[in-house]
């Protein structure tokens, strides 16, 4: 037993030191599914691909990506952080392409080192992401809840309880955070535990700063942003629709906006390489109750990730376009952000 023990307590120190060893279980599923569907059945789904829906999806993908630059940049300017949209849009798009390669999507953070190289202050620009990825996961937890509650029959009297409590628990911790010292202390350190390990004795620094650059925001404000919000999650639902009707698969589309969140959460978990296997399992399962089959349900999961991945392809050609470059030559103070002018004279107005 003692033996037994041991084994157990190595086996936890050797995940915990090797983080990328849990991604093993998503491609050994996906693995599993390759061996027991019909790879010629899924060739021939392949086959009848129509390319035009594929390119309207593509079209719709690079819409969603503009509504939520357009969300950030929004958020920057209340933290006085003010850079060019095209700007903007560029190093979102490479904060997109890292996220698919990372575990829980941090891959976003790496916005917060473009901006620290425009000497953008760090706290600011780490409350900026946060809030802008804050929106995506309650938003998404929001729908997923709603479909786990539509399809897996949760009474709605618990559901209306349950999203009315979140509600109130949301706008109570806000106005709270917002007058009671204490709070805000709290919350700040909260920050700083899932902010990148980088930054977080950075964040844990400015506490008081950071929050009083949180309670800066409006409650009008913040639902403009759940506007776009909402609107951004919409193109990335008919995205994803037009990839099935690319491959001719019938599903209602109000179906579909049930499935859309919970592939989404799955995909979060970090057991897998951007959700490779874990994605799959779950369309063919939710797939499979309307009567699709797995083969033509795999190659819509597979199909749809490789569209997305097609983004990431050009954000990491942007990457490599516009490298990092924290050390740059210059006199520009700490807290002051790069005008045009200054833009101009490192020869960076190209992309501004």
């Amino acid at each position: 037993m003692r033996s037994f023990v041991n084994t157990l307590k190595s086996g936890v120190r050797w995940v915990l030191t090797n983080r990328w060893s849990l991604r093993i279980i998503g491609i050994s599923v996906f693995a599993i599914i390759l061996v027991k569907v019909d790879l010629g059945e899924a060739l021939r789904v392949l086959t009848t691909l129509d390319p035009r829906f594929l390119i309207v999806s593509l079209a719709l993908q690079a819409c969603a990506l503009v509504v939520a630059t357009f969300r950030w940049q929004l958020i920057m300017r209340r933290l006085a952080i003010r850079i060019p949209f095209v700007r903007s849009l560029i190093y979102s798009l490479i904060g997109t392409a890292a996220a698919l390669i990372t575990p829980g999507q941090l891959g976003e953070f790496v916005k917060v080192l473009y901006l620290r190289d425009l000497r953008a202050p760090v706290p600011e620009s780490v409350l900026s992401v946060l809030i802008d990825r804050a929106y995506d996961l309650l938003l998404l937890l929001l729908f997923g809840y709603i479909a786990i509650a539509v399809l897996f029959g949760v009474p709605p009297i618990v559901t209306i309880v349950i999203m009315a409590g979140g509600g109130i628990l949301l706008a109570a911790g806000y106005f709270f955070a917002r007058k009671r010292e204490e709070t805000a202390r709290w919350l700040a350190a909260a920050l700083a535990r899932i902010s990148p390990q980088a930054y977080q004795e950075t964040v844990q620094r400015d506490t008081q700063h950071l929050i009083q650059s949180l309670g800066a925001l409006s409650p009008g404000f913040l639902l403009i942003c759940g506007f776009l919000s909402v609107g951004n999650y919409a193109l990335l639902l008919l995205r994803i629709y037009a990839v099935a009707l690319a491959l001719h698969i019938a599903v209602p589309f109000w179906y579909f906006a049930m499935v859309m969140p919970l592939m989404r959460l799955v995909g979060l978990i970090p057991i897998s390489i951007s959700g490779i296997g874990t994605r799959d399992i779950t369309i063919i399962y939710l797939l499979a109750q309307v009567g699709i089959p797995q083969e033509a349900s795999l190659v819509f999961s597979v199909v749809g990730l490789l569209a997305l991945q097609f983004q990431a392809l050009i954000g990491l050609l942007a990457w490599w376009r516009y490298p990092l470059q924290l050390k740059k030559k210059g006199t520009l103070p700490p807290d002051r952000l790069p005008t045009e002018t200054d833009l101009v004279s490192t020869g960076e107005r190209g992309i501004s």
